[in-house]
């Protein structure tokens, strides 16, 4: 920084010291200030006494920081991450994400730094300076801020209601893919992925950064599809882009991040939870989206098709007190299908509560209680237990300390409903990681409800009689042994399928269930005793939707929903008939 005795120096001081400039020169410069009351510096470059590079340059030494040029493209998304009236009243323009560079006429205000602080927490301000006459350039050239998208008639916000960081309403990609896009506009690129994923009924969106391209995926019907690739430069500008819209820290590169935002599509709110991960070529993001309309539109007989199994299932929830545990791996429906339940259950005028790090959706007669980092599970859930739910709802149970705090609730005379990620059943869950013991988790369990999904055929699909024995075995389901075999066509973009659909398992909880998981029987072994009581377990359903035209033989052979197990169980020790001693 040019000080001379404990001062610093003036802008033409410097420039007269540097040589670039003399008395006289700088005489006539202050004196048409006087006349114009234009900055200085952009008075002496119009003169022709100096360059815009000296004055930076003296800026520089001014300053004691950096100076930077306006004159290179600046992407709007970073621009927007401040209101314009900010901008316009301290003089000030964010120019970078590494740390989030703030380009300033004044270095010195610290006010403007303190407010842009406190805007945008946890960011590392890097104050550059920049002259005076570029901002005012820049001013009048500046691209407006983007219009929030509307759904109906209202505007909408961000989940964390960010003010200025809209994501922009721009013209909509093809289905086709993302070639034709303008790669170096992040803002555009951002929503036509988006909105590209949603046409074609994504619930994911993956974006992987690799030396030479950035990967874009998109999970269609629980199969990833690849789209055109990116050029790699574009990945930390995407990346950053959907983190603006999360409210999330920009510096934070090199840690994993998760937030949420809302877009608008065809008139409907879209919550979109995002999951950042340093990886080495940049960061890999991944984006769930959760579409209103499949939550409106489903209820609980759209989703659980077989109605005798969905019959047992209303009266499972009607249930006054108990757990009933949802699993099943993660993309599972699971969290779908227990809103489902809750719709249902609002209907019944009893208190419905939910606890969740972020909601996926948004019900009328639901009270939503959100765990952050302030307020941790734990204590969400002892402040929601005073209030005396009737029902409560914990959609994703992994930390064994709820776990056990809800079976003493179930216990206490709460409906519990919670879902479990996990493919080798709940008991292994409850008992091996949870340390419930086994008599307390039997008495609180209500029922258990194991989830898969598999692709649903298109209306495309073909029927046909399959060999001799398969023959056989559907005629036992549908009286005719026919079946359906996929197609293709242009309507499911020849994949032959179109959409998913749930494959359920329903077990309620009875005296005689209770005893034979308190005595530790295998997940095998209950499914095959609840299906000699009348119960359809995971493979019978499966079969069922095959035998009713939903889905192909082809595509239940990559679900895990054939377990091996005995012909028999007996209900008394829950062994193997041939093996127990029961009777003998």
């Amino acid at each position: 920084m040019a000080v001379s005795g404990g001062k610093r120096l003036r802008l033409g001081e410097i420039l007269i010291n540097a040589g670039v400039l003399n008395d006289e020169q700088l005489t006539i410069g202050l004196n048409k200030q006087k006349q114009t009351r234009e900055p200085i510096g952009e008075i002496l470059v119009k003169l022709g006494f100096v360059t815009e590079a000296q004055i930076r340059h003296a800026l520089e030494l001014q300053y004691g920081i950096k100076s930077i040029s306006l004159k290179s493209r600046i992407a709007p998304e970073i621009v927007h991450i401040l209101p314009e009236s900010v901008i316009r009243q301290f003089q000030v323009l964010p120019v970078g994400i590494s740390g989030v560079t703030l380009a300033m006429v004044d270095p010195t205000n610290f006010m403007a730094l303190d407010d842009i602080r406190m805007r945008l927490k946890g960011v590392n301000i890097q104050p550059v300076v920049v002259t005076e006459a570029e901002f005012s350039e820049f001013l009048r050239n500046m691209p407006k801020t983007p219009e929030i998208p509307r759904a109906g008639s209202g505007p909408l916000k961000e989940e964390h209601s960010r003010p200025h960081s809209p994501l922009a309403h721009v013209p909509h990609a093809t289905i086709g893919g993302l070639g034709g896009l303008d790669e170096s506009n992040p803002t555009q690129l951002s929503a036509s992925i988006l909105t590209n994923a949603l046409k074609r009924q994504a619930t994911e969106i993956i974006i992987e950064p690799q030396e030479n391209e950035t990967v874009v995926r998109y999970r269609i019907d629980g199969l990833l599809f690849r789209e055109t690739p990116l050029p790699a430069k574009i990945a930390q500008g995407l990346v950053s882009r959907f983190k603006v819209l999360a409210d999330l820290n920009l510096t934070a590169g090199q840690l994993p991040q998760s937030g949420v935002f809302t877009y608008s599509f065809e008139g409907r709110p879209i919550k979109i939870f995002i999951n950042s991960v340093p990886v080495n070529f940049g960061q890999m993001m991944t984006l769930r989206l959760y579409d209103s309309v499949h939550l409106n539109d489903g209820t609980l007989d759209s989703i659980v098709l077989q109605p005798e199994v969905a019959k047992n299932l209303k009266a499972m929830i009607l249930k006054k007190s108990g757990l009933i545990l949802f699993n099943g791996p993660l993309g599972s429906w699971k969290t779908t299908l227990m809103y489902a339940c809750l719709k249902e259950l609002v209907k019944t005028n009893r208190t419905l509560v939910t606890v969740e790090v972020r909601a996926a959706y948004d019900v009328p007669g639901i009270c939503q209680a959100m765990v952050s980092d302030d307020l941790p599970a734990m204590a969400v859930l002892d402040a929601v237990v005073k209030q005396r739910p009737d029902v409560l709802m914990v959609p994703n149970l992994n930390d064994p300390l709820i776990a056990n705090q809800l079976v003493q609730i179930a216990l206490s005379g709460c409906l519990v409903l919670a879902g479990v990620n996990t493919t080798q059943g709940v008991f292994s869950e409850a008992i091996d990681r949870w340390k419930v013991p086994p008599r307390t988790f039997a008495n609180a369990l209500a029922g258990i409800v194991t989830q898969r999904v598999t692709r649903k055929l298109c209306s495309c699909k073909v029927a046909f009689q399959p060999d001799t024995q398969t023959l056989e075995y559907f005629r036992t389901l549908n009286r005719t042994g026919t079946i359906y075999r996929p197609v293709g066509c242009p309507a499911c973009n020849d994949t032959a399928y179109h959409g998913q659909v749930g494959i359920m398992e329903v077990i309620a909880c009875n005296p005689q269930i209770r005893e034979l998981i308190a005595k530790g029987i295998s997940k095998a072994r209950l499914a095959l005793f609840a299906r000699q009581m009348g119960m359809m377990p995971l493979y019978d359903y499966a079969s069922w939707l095959v035998a009713s035209g939903h889905t192909s033989l082809e595509e239940l052979s990559k679900a895990d929903v054939f377990e091996t197990a005995a012909e028999g169980v007996c209900p008394t020790c829950g062994q193997n008939e041939a093996q127990c001693k029961c009777n003998k």
